[in-house]
């Protein structure tokens, strides 16, 4: 594997961590239908293949890519800076254990739309919402508290 995401027409992308799962491929799924490109990982050839076949217009790429260390993220995280691929926003649909609890290790700051707050891990409440917002494009940004982590007057939406 050479390491390069042939990002084709692609440009901008949301990236889909855990896209096999049932969340993750909900999320897919969605972002598809919604005209979005999506850029999955974590799925088997079979739930790829399958995706392919009801999305044929060429905006999911999917990479088989694990994210089980700090190593994998690292390797992801360097593979997703490929030119001409802008990513847009990730969504992280993992569970059971993990031994690391970092999934990309260098976010972008000021990159992003929306930054979600998904699960209570302490590597994300510990950070605050301040931290949060700094990966959020000073233009404007939504910070998505989903779990009720950060003080109701912190995050702009909530669950």
């Amino acid at each position: 594997m050479s390491g390069i995401i042939d990002s084709g027409t692609m440009g901008r992308a949301l990236v889909v961590l855990g896209a096999g799962s049932a969340a993750g491929r909900g999320v897919v799924e969605a972002a598809l239908a919604a005209g979005r490109a999506v850029l999955a990982v974590g799925m088997d050839d079979a739930t790829r293949q399958a995706l392919s076949g009801r999305h044929p217009q060429g905006r999911l790429r999917a990479l088989l890519a694990p994210v089980a260390s700090d190593a994998d993220a690292a390797a992801l995280a360097r593979r997703l800076r490929t030119p001409g691929l802008v990513v847009d926003g990730v969504v992280a649909s993992l569970a059971g254990s993990h031994p690391c609890g970092r999934l990309i290790d260098e976010p972008a700051e000021g990159a992003y739309d929306g930054v979600i707050l998904a699960v209570a891990h302490s590597q994300f409440t510990d950070m605050g919402a301040d931290r949060m917002r700094g990966f959020g494009k000073p233009e404007g940004h939504v910070l998505y508290d989903l779990k009720y982590v950060l003080p109701k007057e912190a995050s702009d939406i909530r669950l």
